[in-house]
């Protein structure tokens, strides 16, 4: 994964910041992914081992004495192979001491796909097979298909150990997400230099 990302700050006081972000990523898939995934090819070529993400996000932060109410708005472009995916996601973050030790953060993310370009084959009648064809839009009001989206609420803390060293703790849920489900615990450290 390499990435490339820039941040600007359009107003700041003592207690509120707006500012807004651009990225680009890319990602570069091993040789046996690609191979794996070039099976489902309908054309037969082999499938791009690079993927590539462009953003774009608004956030706001809002502190009241010592709590922190973080908001914002994320538009994506998703390059891979022969698709391309634009999603919105909405994001909220609210952040509190509860003690000398203990910081504690609820989140919620909403992701939704606006739209979906792919690339539909093309069946050769003179060769008798398929072809790249051109772009069209994914039809998500079909039968049976639903809009991508999903909702992932999440909790956790930072215990402070020392001046140095905090232990962090936290669950994530993912919920909306059709065939899918997940439940995240996570335990780590945080080191300050």
């Amino acid at each position: 994964l390499l990435g490339v990302k820039g941040r600007r700050r359009f107003v700041q006081t003592d207690d509120f910041v707006l500012g807004s972000g651009i990225g680009a990523d890319m990602i570069i898939y091993s040789k046996k992914i690609t191979d794996m995934l070039s099976m489902f090819s309908y054309t037969g070529d082999k499938v791009s081992p690079i993927a590539g993400i462009f953003s774009l996000d608004v956030v706001a932060e809002k502190y009241f004495s010592s709590n922190r109410v973080i908001g914002g708005v994320i538009l994506q472009q998703n390059m891979f192979n022969k698709t391309q995916t634009t999603d919105l996601g909405v994001a909220a973050l609210y952040g509190m001491p509860a003690g000398a030790r203990l910081t504690l953060n609820f989140d919620a993310l909403y992701r939704i796909t606006l739209m979906t370009f792919e690339k539909k084959p093309e069946y050769d009648m003179m060769s008798g097979t398929y072809t790249d064809g051109s772009y069209e839009r994914f039809d998500y009001s079909q039968d049976g298909i639903s809009t991508p989206h999903s909702l992932t609420i999440g909790a956790g803390g930072i215990i402070k150990m020392s001046d140095r060293f905090g232990l962090t703790i936290g669950y994530r849920i993912l919920l909306l997400a059709e065939y899918y489900s997940s439940n995240t615990f996570t335990i780590g450290g945080r080191f300050a230099f």
